[in-house]
């Protein structure tokens, strides 16, 4: 069975306790929105509570990416202080992050030997630090990064992508982010998927909506709000790619039609419905219903999970 997860987005603990009560979800990313000591400490507090595993995707201190050159990838992380927040749940096995070159930069301004042995380095200093922090073995796995913010496009390519992959402990797929990786490539997204190799080692799937409907992240490549109908076929397709998956993650971060508790429960149970039946049909239904029947405030979650289980059976 795939692990089904979510972000953190702090302040809406009562509405991942109605999730995991019902077994919608079982894991919960950090970071969501926010990657600081304090919402990880309550991150981590949560998912001990509710017994939900941990997905962590980056360090509060660390850059947002796995740069091959940069020399302050892990520079800013408070080791001493990471330490104290992680007694707080010591479930953590493994951590994944982007990987490319910073923001603007470009492989022309290298040696191939300097950015393979960097590339070597950074990763080899993040995973001792982990280890040494926690005490055992950590995976470390490298995500896809996403085309429309002026990366070298020679980091956005199926052959780039697969190489980390290769390279790596494991791989993460972001479908978003291939999606707009093969348009800055002016690729057809089916022929991006095509030239992905190594798919064995992608362990980790992100989905998120990037269809805007009301205008207000027009100018955001990464939207990160909730999914729409048009966007459940994609990622039941991507899936049948990764053999090896055992989690599927929503980023959802952003709210944009509805309230963020409501935006975060709907994701969820769509989410739940396309993993575990794979039923394209059935997802857009159950997205449709809830739309139009759950409460801003959810206050009638309950309500209208029984009526979705009621129908099911």
């Amino acid at each position: 069975m795939v692990d089904i997860g979510i972000n953190y987005l702090a302040g809406n603990d009562e509405c991942y306790k109605i999730l995991k009560k019902h077994n919608i979800i079982n894991t919960i990313k950090f970071p969501g929105r926010i990657c600081d000591y304090n919402h990880m400490e309550s991150c981590l507090k949560l998912a001990k509570e509710l017994n939900l595993k941990v997905d962590l995707h980056g360090l509060p201190g660390m850059t947002p990416a796995f740069s091959c050159m940069s020399d302050k990838f892990i520079e800013n992380v408070d080791w001493i202080r990471l330490k104290e927040v992680f007694n707080l749940n010591n479930s953590i096995t493994r951590i994944s992050t982007h990987v490319g070159l910073e923001h603007k930069d470009s492989f022309d301004n290298y040696d191939k030997e300097d950015v393979r042995k960097k590339w070597h380095e950074n990763y080899q200093n993040l995973k001792k630090h982990m280890e040494d922090l926690i005490g055992k073995n950590i995976d470390i796995g490298l995500e896809n990064i996403p085309g429309g913010f002026k990366y070298d496009e020679r980091s956005l390519t199926p052959e780039y992508v697969s190489e980390n992959w290769k390279l790596s402990d494991f791989g993460v797929y972001d479908i978003t982010h291939a999606k707009l990786a093969a348009k800055t490539l002016n690729m057809d997204f089916s022929e991006y998927l095509d030239k992905l190799t190594y798919r064995e080692k992608v362990k980790i799937y992100h989905v998120s909506g990037n269809n805007d409907e009301t205008g207000m992240y027009d100018a955001k490549p990464d939207k990160h709000i909730l999914l729409s109908e048009s966007e459940i076929e994609d990622i039941i397709k991507c899936r049948e790619l990764f053999k090896n998956l055992d989690l599927i993650v929503s980023e959802y971060s952003f709210q944009s039609k509805y309230s963020i508790e409501k935006e975060i429960f709907i994701e969820a149970v769509v989410l739940h419905s396309i993993v575990v039946d794979g039923d394209a049909k059935k997802a857009k239904a159950i997205l449709m219903y809830l739309k139009k029947k759950l409460k801003d405030d959810i206050s009638n979650a309950e309500e209208v999970l029984n009526y979705i289980n009621m129908v099911e059976e």
